[in-house]
């Protein structure tokens, strides 16, 4: 069996999303795995996919903070320890550069910091002073890392990394033994490339294959 774990933003181009997910059924249809690692939570994927027939074992959530099975049940999360969430949480409402800020508790988002979580966002308007706000934070909370994504601040556990719960996942239903191909979108899943790797639209050589669409992914797999 092959397994294909591609970043949420892969398959759901907007002006190919049907198309992707034709492709991916039929990869799965063949006896292979399909399995979503994104940084969104269960809620957003859910709702992008609602009235698809995504064939899907796993979904890797909040940046793999909170796994779970085709049928959105929880199988494993880490949480940011509760008490970061709300010194964190009124630092940033505080910030002339932060205007809007969510507390992430793997279903969905809340304002209260009294939950568990695993993952803070904060919507930023300069970049610049966005990037010197997540390294004071990041020097500051060693046990969480805060990183830069387009127009957001997020803040998760430090031992959280899509490769990290794709290991669990793997080790834990004893899938380690299959083939195992990551395609991503960006730089920022470069935790999943340590196995057979792809990266559409990137000259990033921190990945082995360098593709254009998820059609070349599923032709380069079938080659293997």
């Amino acid at each position: 069996m092959k397994i294909l774990v591609s970043s949420f933003s892969v398959m759901s181009l907007l002006n190919e999303k049907y198309d992707n997910i034709k492709l991916i059924n039929n990869f799965v249809d063949e006896g292979n795995m399909f399995i979503i690692a994104t940084s969104k939570n269960i809620s957003e994927v859910s709702k992008e996919l609602i009235n698809t027939n995504l064939k899907c074992s796993y979904f890797i959530c909040n940046d793999g903070a909170s796994i779970y099975d085709q049928y959105f049940n929880i199988i494993h999360r880490i949480d940011i320890d509760r008490k970061f969430i709300k010194p964190i949480y009124e630092a940033l409402l505080s910030s002339n550069i932060i205007s809007d800020v969510k507390i992430d508790v793997s279903t969905g988002f809340v304002d209260d910091y009294n939950r568990s979580a695993n993952k803070i966002i904060a919507k930023y308007n300069n970049y610049n002073k966005a990037l010197k706000l997540a390294n004071i934070l990041n020097e500051h909370y060693k046990e969480l890392n805060t990183y830069i994504s387009s127009n957001y601040l997020n803040i998760i556990n430090e031992n959280v990394s899509k490769g990290n719960s794709l290991k669990f996942l793997l080790d834990y239903y004893n899938l380690s033994n299959n083939l195992i191909y990551t395609v991503s979108k960006n730089n920022q899943d470069l935790s999943l490339k340590d196995y057979e790797s792809f990266i559409i639209d990137s000259d990033d050589n921190s990945f082995k294959y360098h593709v254009s669409s998820i059609k070349e992914v599923l032709e380069e797999i079938a080659n293997h």
